[in-house]
C-alpha cells in the first residue's frame, strides 16, 4: 500500500452530504462541483461534524474512532496519504496505518476515490473549494469526472483536477492526493 499514512479519519453516524446539501446556501459559488449526489469527502466540515473528525490524527484519536463505529454501527471514513507527503504542511504528525490496524484488517478497508486534500487546513479542494461560473466552465472542459461517491476516480484525474485547482484556488495550494476508504459495518 503506498498511500499508508492517515490524515483524516472519523466515524459518524450521519449520512454524506449531497450535492443539494452543500450547495444550498452558498450563493454565487459551486462546491463539489464534479458531485452528482452523495459526497464521500474525508473534510469532516461537509459532514458536519467538524469537532468530532481530526486532521492529522494520533493513532490513540484513530482507535477510538474505530472503537466508536464498531460499537455503534456507524461508517468509518480515512484518508489515506503517501509517505513522500508526510512532511509537507501539517502532515509530519500523521500515523502509519500499520500502526493502527493488523495487516488482515487494512486489507478488508473499501478503497472509494481520491480526494484533494489542502495541506495547511485538511479542506477538501475537491468538495470544499467554491467555484465561481468561468471556474466551472474550465472544471468541466477538463474532462476530469467523478464516481458515484462524489470523489476522483483514478490517480490521472486526481493530478489533473489538482493542476487545474491550482490555477483557480490558488490559496489552497499546497495540496496532495489522498486515497479515502470506508470499512463497512461489521468487518473487523
Amino acid at each position: 500500500m503506498r498511500f499508508n499514512h492517515i490524515i483524516i479519519a472519523f466515524s459518524t453516524n450521519k449520512r454524506p452530504p449531497s450535492f443539494k446539501d452543500i450547495n444550498d446556501k452558498n450563493g454565487d459559488f459551486v462546491f463539489s462541483p464534479l458531485a452528482k449526489d452523495e459526497v464521500y469527502s474525508a473534510d469532516t466540515a461537509l459532514w458536519g461534524i467538524s469537532g468530532e473528525g481530526t486532521f492529522a490524527p494520533s493513532a490513540q484519536y484513530v482507535q477510538k474512532c474505530l472503537k466508536e463505529w464498531q460499537e455503534n454501527d456507524h461508517l468509518f471514513l480515512m484518508a489515506l496519504i503517501e509517505h513522500k507527503d508526510v512532511k509537507k504542511g501539517l502532515f509530519s504528525s500523521v500515523v502509519s496505518i500499520e500502526n493502527v490496524f493488523k495487516a488482515e484488517d487494512i486489507d478488508e478497508a473499501v478503497f472509494i476515490g481520491y480526494d484533494i486534500i489542502d495541506v495547511w487546513t485538511g479542506i477538501s479542494v475537491l468538495c470544499n473549494a467554491g467555484f465561481g461560473s468561468n471556474d466551472l466552465e474550465l472544471i468541466n472542459d477538463s474532462g476530469i469526472t467523478c464516481n458515484s461517491h462524489g470523489l476522483l476516480n483514478n490517480m490521472e484525474g486526481s493530478a489533473k483536477f489538482l493542476k487545474v485547482a491550482s490555477e483557480i484556488v490558488p490559496e489552497h495550494m499546497p495540496c496532495v492526493i489522498a486515497e479515502i476508504y470506508i470499512y463497512p459495518n461489521g468487518v473487523i
